[in-house]
């Protein structure tokens, strides 16, 4: 299988996110906060029935199918061609599949997603560590292509 020597990142990233939210639903109660480290974090339990944003909410039926189509798709391709890819880039889709099997877990099991950190410094929304996982691959994925291309014009 190619691009093996990441794929741990998959079955880590959801097994923290599985844990985590396991811990808060045990934790939180809804409208109750919990300071983490004070005028920076929080936790908040909250449910989201959308995408990031809220995006989608309610639409679960179409949320299942997308992202399974798109879990199912990042597999396939690290199985077949993903060996040929820098092991940048290998890491940050391995950690995209954890956390978007995390997401994609709590949607199909519970109809939304469970998050729990917020922010107090900005005015964000409510998020998980699925969520983190996502957003740091989505940063790993842009720095492998930019280095990618910075080595292209070395050698061009």
């Amino acid at each position: 299988m190619k691009g093996r020597h990441s794929c741990w990142l998959a079955p880590a990233a959801f097994l923290l996110d599985r844990f985590t939210k396991l811990l808060a639903c045990r934790l939180l109660t809804p409208g109750r906060h919990i300071e983490a480290i004070p005028g920076l974090f929080r936790f908040t339990l909250a449910r989201n029935t959308g995408a990031a944003f809220s995006m989608l909410a309610g639409r679960q039926t179409l949320l299942l199918c997308i992202t399974g189509l798109a879990i199912a798709g990042m597999i396939l391709f690290q199985v077949f061609k993903g060996g040929k890819e820098p092991p940048l880039f290998q890491a940050a889709l391995w950690l995209l599949i954890g956390g978007a099997a995390g997401n994609f877990l709590d949607r199909f099991v519970y109809g939304s997603v469970v998050d729990f950190i917020e922010t107090i410094f900005i005015r964000f929304p409510i998020f998980n560590v699925a969520d983190v996982c996502i957003t740091v691959s989505f940063g790993l994925i842009v720095l492998s292509m930019l280095l990618q291309e910075k080595e292209r014009k070395k050698y061009a």
